[in-house]
């Protein structure tokens, strides 16, 4: 695998995601909810969060060190960035990662491509295409909040700037796993629509048979990565590194099962 050529086409893929419905399928979500939810912090949510109602609702989802380190010592609008990142995170990298592969392969256009990349370029250079997109989609929501943040929380600016870098960080190594999930379903598939809705219903059950069945069979409820993000809440714990190189394992499984698929397919 030729990591310039790589490179290349994952550029290339980008701009042609940014630009057509490949990346608005993403895009557009992640922007109408994102916006709703700026709107909803800068007209008082933010002051409910920290409020005594507010903390004690916190407290009904989180633990109380927890609730503490996200809405007292650090900037609350960011910590609601990142609860609700976390929260909604599946969905977007669906979205963004559906179309890695599955429109190509029901147009054959793979034949034309191939002629000029080995498939292990195009494999990889899709992935990262779609990472890309969520990384810098995600970047510019966390300026964005940054800014709200600076204006609404009053902390520190070094502390806010920190806690900022750190959100990201987590949001975007949170994303790879789940962009890596939707690789399997995009090499089987010849559609995007296929692939979104068999991945996102392999999620969901695969989700509901974990808890479902959590004493029986405890480790079914690490098959996918939301089973940690409750330890990505606080990205100051000590367990925050351990965590973050679970969704890089989780990331490397899930891109072998979905390049094995690609590498059988005939196309």
């Amino acid at each position: 695998m030729d990591p310039r050529r790589t490179l290349l086409l994952t550029l290339f893929d980008l701009r042609h995601s940014v630009f057509k419905v490949k990346g608005l399928l993403f895009l557009l979500p992640f922007l109408l909810y994102w916006l709703a939810i700026l709107q909803l912090l800068h007209d008082g949510g933010a002051e409910f969060v920290v409020s005594q109602q507010g903390m004690l609702i916190s407290t009904l989802l989180l633990t109380p060190d927890v609730t503490r380190a996200l809405f007292i010592d650090n900037p609350a609008v960011l910590s609601m960035t990142l609860m609700l990142g976390l929260t909604t995170l599946p969905l977007f990298c669906m979205l963004a990662g559906c179309n890695q592969l599955a429109a190509d392969a029901g147009r054959n256009s793979f034949r034309f491509l191939l002629t000029r990349c080995t498939r292990s370029e195009l494999f990889v250079s899709r992935y990262l295409s779609a990472c890309l997109l969520v990384a810098v989609a995600m970047g510019l929501l966390i300026v964005a909040v940054t800014l709200m943040s600076l204006h609404i929380d009053q902390k520190p600016l070094l502390t806010t700037l920190t806690y900022a870098a750190w959100i990201l960080a987590v949001l975007v190594i949170y994303a790879l796993p789940l962009i890596a999930f939707m690789s399997i379903f995009s090499s089987m598939m010849s559609g995007t629509v296929g692939a979104f809705l068999s991945g996102s219903s392999v999620f969901f059950v695969l989700m509901m048979i974990s808890r479902w069945l959590d004493d029986d069979y405890p480790a079914l409820f690490y098959v996918l990565p939301n089973s940690l993000k409750a330890s990505l809440y606080d990205v100051y714990s000590p367990d925050i590194m351990l965590s973050l190189a679970a969704m890089l394992a989780y990331s490397v499984v899930y891109l072998s099962l979905g390049w094995l698929l690609f590498q059988r397919r005939s196309v």
